[in-house]
């Protein structure tokens, strides 16, 4: 029987024998992986289907792999990215982290940490998906209203605060003090997953504790 995947991974590199020596560690440690040569490419793959995480180099050419990650983050907040680079530098590690990036790996690449890597990473993307579709089902369920919204086309940052439900009286304050506790153990969950960030987390607590939501 076949085995299921552990998850599915975009290798972006223009040099051919990185991208054949990437996927094929991936794939051993259990991996679907995709690989393209440049930007363009790597670009179709990511809107034709998810992937859990990107492993990009940062020079695809004339082209930059940092470019590439946060286009992918800005069509999924949930995908990790890992980018590779020969040319390490405070400049690129900082431009790496305003990406979002997950982690940021040197050449010459050591392929027992790039797979351990992309194994943390990958369960990292899953926990937040699965985040991300517990609170769906509890707004489609009718349990608490949105709490924020982020379609594809806002970016990282970007949430929209909605409201929670309550009705009035004592049973209305007890139901709104269930979903406050209840939105609260979701906004840590969703950042501790990575689905929001830091930010977009207090921002939230604070209107939520202070009764603005």
């Amino acid at each position: 029987m076949k085995t299921k995947p552990k998850g599915r991974v975009l290798a972006v590199d223009d040099e051919a024998m990185q991208r054949d020596i990437i996927r094929e560690a991936l794939s051993i440690a259990g991996f679907e992986v995709d690989t393209a040569p440049d930007v363009a490419s790597a670009k179709k793959l990511l809107k034709s289907r998810p992937y859990d995480v990107l492993v990009t180099d940062i020079r695809l050419g004339e082209q930059n792999g940092l470019e590439l990650a946060r286009f992918a983050k800005a069509l999924d907040h949930t995908i990790e990215v890992i980018v590779i680079t020969g040319y390490a530098s405070v400049e690129t590690a900082l431009e790496a982290i305003r990406a979002e990036t997950f982690d940021y790996l040197q050449k010459p690449l050591d392929l027992n940490e790039l797979m351990r890597v992309v194994e943390r990473a990958c369960a990292r993307a899953k926990a937040a998906r699965r985040s991300k579709k517990a609170l769906e089902e509890l707004i489609e369920s009718g349990k608490i209203a949105p709490l924020f919204t982020k379609p594809k086309d806002i970016a990282p940052g970007e949430a929209k605060i909605t409201h929670l439900e309550g009705g009035k009286g004592e049973a209305g304050a007890m139901d709104r003090i269930r979903n406050k506790l209840q939105t609260l153990k979701l906004l840590w969950e969703l950042k501790e997953s990575g689905a929001i960030t830091q930010e977009e987390y207090e921002k939230l607590k604070k209107k939520i504790l202070e009764g603005d939501l």
